[in-house]
């Protein structure tokens, strides 16, 4: 008898103490293990129930993704991965999409329209995906390095939650980076990450106004080549793009004449063809897209190199004014903003993808188109500036 109480003492400590091992981990040990499972799969199947609040309105994806490493597929995001996504898309907007990556060819059907992407570099994939689809697949699923980009953020452990019924480690991820190039002031964005206590994979995360809830379907699946293919046959419009045919969607030509638009300041209705004799920049954003964001260092930095010699005008999309007004103050942001809530202007411009940015010169005439975050930014629209301005 004494010999069975003896046992059951070793066994209730010995599940006590890894329990409470567990308990202790901290927010970089709990980032480790998820990663290191994330690198061990070579498949993964899993469903995202991603949310979008939009002022009063909340699109919800609803999506499955397969993910598959092969380590011969080059690409500048998707390096060594094929994957295949069904999204259904509800709220303001209906929307059914299917997406397929081969390692080649990057395939879309969007409401029986069917586009093929032959060999995508990195700027067309994104243009094609949008922020909203990319986000859906999981940074630490086709990071060689799964989820470890988060240790370089300060990371902390909270109280943990039950998320779809699972119990989970609760991690806050804050980033802080300056408001402008070489500004001491910084601002910061903070990720909320939710992690399985058993698998260590992740069961939510709450980035801005988008929570993404995640179910892991199962690791390691045994995929098909069709698969990576797309299972709708049936569509009424097809077409095949290059790279170079991506660049130029949706983007005004350089040369034509901008399109006029109006808007108030100040209570007084004025016109885009009142800044002639301006060079004049417009970039479209809004708080809700964090490439935007990010963007817009660079552009307090043209503002403020060349001051009143050129008019930079931010036209916030969605945002009510008051909104983009707040974010602007908050973060030091001192160029011109115009409110594009009903996405009028935006619907001039054929605006697809945020951020997008125009130079347009002292006679109205788009010089300069580009869409999406630029890196080099400050570097490439000086020089284009200063060749309008000699």
């Amino acid at each position: 008898m004494r010999q069975i109480t003896f046992i059951m003492l070793c066994m209730f400590f010995c599940i006590n103490s890894k329990t409470t091992h567990a308990q202790n981990l901290d927010a970089n040990q709990i980032i480790e293990k998820s990663s290191q499972v994330s690198k061990e799969s070579q498949s993964i199947k899993y469903y995202v129930k991603s949310y979008i609040f939009d002022n009063k309105d909340t699109i919800t994806f609803n999506s499955t993704i397969i993910l598959s490493k092969d380590l011969a597929i080059k690409h500048p995001i998707f390096s060594g991965y094929r994957f295949n996504m069904n999204v259904q898309i509800s709220g303001k907007y209906e929307s059914e999409i299917e997406v397929a990556y081969d390692g080649q060819n990057l395939e879309l059907i969007k409401d029986s329209e069917l586009t093929i992407l032959r060999n995508p570099n990195g700027p067309t994939t994104m243009r094609k995906l949008n922020l909203d689809l990319y986000m859906l697949i999981l940074k630490g699923f086709i990071n060689p390095d799964g989820f470890n980009f988060l240790l370089k953020r300060n990371l902390e452990r909270i109280d943990d939650k039950i998320i779809n019924g699972v119990d989970s480690y609760t991690i806050k991820a804050t980033n802080s980076f300056p408001i402008s190039p070489g500004s001491n002031k910084l601002r910061e964005s903070i990720t909320y990450w939710y992690f399985n206590k058993k698998t260590y994979l992740p069961t939510a995360y709450i980035q801005g106004n988008r929570k993404f809830e995640i179910t892991i379907l199962e690791k390691n699946y045994k995929q098909k080549p069709s698969d990576f293919t797309l299972s709708k046959t049936n569509y009424s419009h097809q077409q095949i793009l290059t790279n170079e045919d991506v660049e130029k969607e949706n983007l005004i030509a350089k040369e034509n004449v901008a399109p006029n638009f109006t808007f108030k300041e100040n209570g007084i209705v004025k016109q885009l063809s009142d800044l002639k004799g301006n060079v004049v920049i417009l970039d479209f954003w809004g708080t809700w897209c964090p490439p935007c964001i990010k963007s817009m260092p660079n552009i307090q930095q043209i503002h403020e190199k060349y001051g009143e010699d050129i008019k930079v005008i931010g036209i916030a999309v969605k945002d009510t004014k008051k909104k983009a007004k707040d974010f602007m103050v908050k973060n030091g942001y001192t160029y011109k903003l115009i409110s594009d809530q009903d996405y009028h202007i935006a619907n001039i411009y054929d605006v697809a993808m945020y951020p997008t940015l125009y130079i347009i010169d002292q006679n109205g005439i788009v010089k300069y188109g580009e869409k999406g975050y630029n890196a080099n930014g400050f570097e490439v629209w000086s020089k284009i500036i200063d060749k309008i301005l000699r």
